[in-house]
């Protein structure tokens, strides 16, 4: 498998701890990862997709992702960046590498239990000068299941669409990347994820155009170039096939729930 990207290593290492009290909450950050704490049931909305979220949960936003709700009145989050032996853990991919990122909280040992209380570290995580220490704890809250080699192929291939989405959209670049055939990765994602893997990389795709109609101020022939394609009348009808909305309207229209959910709010407060 290839490792050739520097990708993840642009910003500098950090953790920051993000609370907010009061609904109704959104927020994004365009340039960390972000883990975010559910302790009670709500409804939130991802990336313009709205899910009902049991109590205990832990929501996994790659750079760039929204999530905003109306009915939750306490928020706890960390953000951060990705350094190259953070990016290559096991539990980096896994937790970053799953298309649906929500999973259950581990209360496994008492250390866990006593850092959801007050989402402080443990005194020997705070010795630590390296944020991976940290950054690795925090993931050691998450529950996973047994992850294979397949698995992890699966998983790099998810991050790689998120990196590449903009330029590439053909599974044959994703394909030699992992060094496999076309049939084969088609094979591995459909048995781990369950998901044709160009019905992915489309919604990824799709979702990437969406953030930046509601952030950006770029016309929409603008995005349409920087989500990677050619033909401006073409993207417009792949966006009203996929979504039901001209790309003007669906600006519109999510400017103004966003305005009235308050403006996105970034991280802060480094730890």
């Amino acid at each position: 498998m290839k490792e050739k990207k520097t990708w993840l290593l642009h910003y500098p290492e950090e953790v920051k701890r993000i609370q907010a009290n009061g609904a109704p909450f959104s927020f994004f950050d365009q340039n960390r990862f972000t883990l975010l704490f559910i302790r009670h049931t709500c409804k939130v909305t991802l990336d313009f997709d709205e899910f009902p979220i049991q109590r205990d949960k832990v929501i996994a936003l790659h750079p760039g992702e929204l999530i905003f709700t109306k009915d939750y009145t306490h928020l706890e989050a960390f953000s951060f960046s990705c350094s190259k032996a953070l990016y290559e853990t096991k539990l980096f991919r896994t937790v970053f590498g799953m298309p649906e990122r929500i999973f259950p909280i581990s209360t496994s040992t008492k250390e866990k239990k006593d850092f959801l209380h007050g989402y402080r570290f443990p005194e020997s995580v705070e010795k630590e000068k390296s944020p991976e220490k940290r950054i690795l704890f925090i993931l050691q809250m998450i529950a996973l299941p047994p992850v294979t080699d397949e698995g992890l192929q699966s998983f790099y291939f998810v991050l790689l669409v998120h990196f590449y989405c903009k330029t590439q959209h053909r599974i044959a670049f994703y394909a030699k990347q992992l060094e496999m055939g076309k049939k084969a990765l088609a094979s591995l994602i459909k048995n781990i994820h369950g998901i044709n893997p160009h019905y992915f990389i489309t919604q990824t795709v799709l979702k990437e155009a969406k953030r930046l109609l509601v952030f950006s101020s770029k016309t929409v022939q603008e995005i349409c170039y920087e989500v990677g394609f050619n033909d401006p009348a073409y993207f417009a009808r792949f966006f009203k096939r996929h979504t039901g909305k001209m790309a003007t309207q669906f600006r519109q229209e999510w400017r103004m729930k966003l305005e009235l959910q308050h403006h996105p709010t970034q991280s802060n407060d480094s730890w």
